[in-house]
């Protein structure tokens, strides 16, 4: 998860400007949280790298207008991977019996010295697209 912190020297500044401004236009924010949220999901999910299309599938999203909150994910487990990259590593054969050979207990596959992969950013781009025009639009809406 991507979340971004206000310097505490401007904390309770924005505080009390934000309590000011949210008892005349909660609904306004409300629609800029739910917005940037969906904004973020449809830039990801077009930023997501498509072989299968397993990676887009799973990123979802959530908006909690109540409590100002929307949230971004990607379930599928080798999303860091993707959006990170991978070092140089081995890859061995999973000892299963499964996979092994009853007879002669031998292991199908081989232990494989891999590359690594080069990272392909799909959420950072979006969340810092999102940020960005969600707090331009707060700023409009605070003047």
């Amino acid at each position: 998860m991507i979340n971004f912190d206000i310097p505490k020297s401007q904390q309770k500044k924005f505080e009390r400007e934000l309590k000011k401004y949210m008892k005349k236009n909660r609904k306004e924010v409300e629609h800029r949280v739910s917005q940037a949220t969906a904004a973020m999901h449809k830039m990801s999910v077009r930023n997501a790298p498509r072989d299968n299309g397993d990676l887009r599938k799973n990123i979802k999203f959530d908006v909690d207008e109540k409590r100002l909150f929307g949230e971004v994910v990607s379930n599928a487990e080798y999303s860091e991977a993707v959006e990170k990259g991978t070092k140089p590593h081995v890859i061995r054969p999973v000892r299963k019996k499964v996979l092994a050979n009853p007879e002669t207990g031998e292991v199908f596959g081989k232990k494989v010295n891999h590359p690594g992969t080069s990272a392909q950013p799909f959420m950072y781009p979006a969340w810092n697209k999102a940020r960005k025009d969600f707090l331009k639009g707060l700023r409009k809406a605070f003047k």
